[in-house]
């Protein structure tokens, strides 16, 4: 865990610049509210709080008190930050935590939202962390699962991005994003029953991968261009779960 938190510490602010500005995130954070009736929880948890941009999002739209945790110390700092420009200080509390062991009591949340963070922990760790997820919700509670890369690509262009993307963040730190199936099925084994399992499209900007300099990637990346015009999307993935015994 300390590699990860250091790796987020480090990116903290930069994340937290593309986190609030961007317009793609904000239909996100709507798309999950509607996923988990955001609007009859009173009270839901924020795994991988970030700079804090759906807790607020949530925070300002529903009576509810929400629970954000994150492993960087620094993402919560920037977090506080804004949720006190925001004067919901009240609305929003923060947890140094991490999402495969939750300090908070069991059936206490109407609702888990985890947003783009699963991938960071390895198959042992993630696997806890829906053991977690099952045993913080309360009965018919909703679990919301975003993540990117979890399609099942089907394309030469698809297969080309995804491998580019493996090369891009193995230069990084280690990721371990699993397909659409695995995590429905990794979901299903802790007790948790899908309700909802949908993809959207989202454009692929190649010049984030000019950075990589193998032969390798070199020949993927021209193959993607040559490419790029019969098709520019990946899927984000949203899954959503309920706690029904």
């Amino acid at each position: 865990m300390k590699k990860i938190r250091n790796y987020w510490d480090r990116k903290a602010h930069i994340y937290a610049e593309l986190r609030m500005r961007k317009d793609w995130f904000q239909k996100i954070d709507q798309h999950v509210l509607n996923l988990i009736d955001s609007e009859l929880c009173s009270k839901i948890l924020d795994i991988g709080i970030g700079p804090g941009g759906f807790a607020i999002k949530l925070a300002k739209t529903n009576d509810t008190m929400v629970v954000g945790i994150d492993v960087s110390k620094r993402s919560l700092r920037i977090a506080k930050t804004h949720i006190k420009e925001g004067k919901l200080s009240g609305k929003i509390f923060l947890v140094a935590a991490s999402a495969d062991f939750l300090p908070l009591r069991e059936a206490s949340f109407d609702a888990v939202a985890s947003i783009f963070t699963i991938h960071h922990l390895p198959p042992p760790r993630r696997n806890k962390s829906f053991k977690e997820f099952y045993r913080v919700l309360k009965h018919q509670g909703k679990l919301a699962l975003v993540e990117d890369w979890a399609s099942n690509p089907r394309t030469i262009f698809q297969h080309t991005i995804y491998e580019l993307r493996k090369m891009l963040m193995h230069s990084e730190i280690e990721e371990y994003h699993a397909k659409y199936y695995e995590y429905v099925s990794m979901l299903e084994k802790n007790g948790l029953k899908i309700f909802a399992v949908e993809f959207r499209p989202k454009q692929v900007d190649l010049s984030r991968f000019e950075s990589l300099s193998s032969i390798k990637a070199r020949k993927l990346l021209k193959r993607a261009e040559k490419l790029e015009e019969r098709q520019k999307v990946v899927d984000t993935t949203f899954i959503g779960a309920i706690k029904l015994d």
